[in-house]
């Protein structure tokens, strides 16, 4: 049958399974986080920085994601198998799962602190269009009710002892930190 349409069908019935096959996996994920006990999955190859804040799309050359390995998770995902075609399930499933909690995000000037927030808030649980050309933010996906916090630009970070909300950062204790430049080593949290 899909062999006597005309091209111009043929392509459109591949991107809407395809369109179908992305809804169908972001719907599995939202469903996965709450069952076991996480907030966001972030995909390992997600590019999250993208060419303007406005448009999704993108940004050429950047580094994809790569969730650490103590916080990797392989998420049981399935197509039907008349959508199995349409898109890569293996490419999806392994990635970042977040806990619930307050999660810091931390590290120095330009480095993707405020994108990865960014990403995070983007994928609140509703499901995006496959526009992004590949694996972009369309599979970020985080619960409703998670919340962003940004600190206020220039802010200095000084004798600020945040034990109270965090044990440990990379293996020391969190009490007493000083950091002088205006970027700030705290500067988001989740």
């Amino acid at each position: 049958m899909l062999a006597s349409l005309p091209p111009h069908l043929k392509s459109s019935l591949h991107t809407l399974n395809l369109h179908l096959s992305s809804l169908y996996i972001q719907s599995q994920i939202i469903s996965f986080l709450p069952r076991n006990s996480l907030i966001a999955f972030i995909p390992n190859g997600s590019i999250l920085p993208t060419v303007t804040p406005s448009v999704t799309t993108p940004l050429p050359d950047a580094v994809p994601f790569k969730s650490p390995n103590q916080d990797e998770i392989t998420l049981p995902l399935t197509l039907p198998e008349s959508l199995t075609p349409y898109l890569d399930v293996d490419k999806i499933s392994v990635g970042f799962g977040v806990r619930p909690g307050v999660n810091l995000i931390v590290g120095g000037g330009y480095h993707g602190k405020s994108t990865l927030l960014n990403a995070l808030l983007s994928g609140v649980t509703y499901q995006q269009p496959l526009g992004d050309g590949g694996l972009g933010r369309t599979y970020v996906k985080c619960l409703g009710g998670t919340v962003g916090v940004r600190a206020e630009d220039g802010r200095r970070v000084g004798k600020l002892d945040v034990r109270r909300f965090v044990s440990e950062v990379r293996g020391r204790g969190g009490g007493g930190r000083r950091r002088d430049d205006k970027e700030g080593g705290r500067k988001r949290g989740k």
